[in-house]
């Protein structure tokens, strides 16, 4: 009896020796299938974080008609009221409406008025901070036509809020909206825009 008790404690040893590495060799599988789907958790959210995906808007074909800015003068001191008048050609068509949208910075100018500069069109305008709509219909009354060139239709005033140089902008489109002409016909022209600048002292 004696003799056996080294046999069975060898054997109850190599038993726990296997026991142990399965038990390690379990382990290892499940720390690397833990920090390799950590890994690609990890690769996944960075692709998504640099993922950078940019929609422009397609620029508008012109096809008739210019509008544009002018000032009398192009630098003002603070306290000074900025005016600018927005300038339209038709060239021959004859305009019964039309939508003008115009970028400015909101930091440096504030809108204090928009104005029709045609006793036959009435002007409807929305100003958010920077993007001002303006939209002009021909009163039903009115007989005359209207051919432009070089006509101010609309007069804009700002009050300067800093010192600089800054632009203001007629631009084609932002999102659905777009500048354009209607003409006696309900047919709608894309004008050629511009901008103009301003510097305040």
């Amino acid at each position: 009896m004696e003799n056996q008790t080294p046999v069975t404690n060898n054997k109850q040893d190599h038993y726990r020796l296997l026991i142990i590495i399965v038990i390690l060799i379990f382990a290892g599988l499940l720390i690397f299938l833990i920090l390799s789907r950590a890994k690609s958790q990890k690769t996944g959210f960075n692709s998504q974080e640099t993922k950078v995906t940019i929609t422009s808007t397609p620029a508008l074909q012109v096809t008739g008609g210019v509008l544009s800015l002018v000032s009398t003068k192009q630098s003002y001191i603070m306290n000074e009221n900025i005016s600018v008048d927005v300038l339209a050609n038709s060239q021959n068509f004859d305009i019964v409406g039309y939508d003008v949208l115009i970028n400015y910075d909101s930091q440096a100018l504030e809108l204090i008025q928009a104005e029709s500069l045609i006793n036959e069109f009435q002007i409807f305008k929305i100003n958010d901070p920077g993007k001002l709509t303006v939209t002009g219909t021909k009163n039903l009354v009115a007989n005359t036509s209207n051919i432009w060139t070089d006509r101010k239709i609309i007069q804009l005033t700002f009050k300067p809020k800093k010192t600089g140089k800054f632009y203001i902008n007629i631009t084609n489109q932002i999102g659905k909206e777009k500048t354009q002409f209607v003409d006696s016909y309900s047919k709608v022209f894309i004008p050629q825009v511009g901008k103009i600048p301003v510097e305040i002292n």
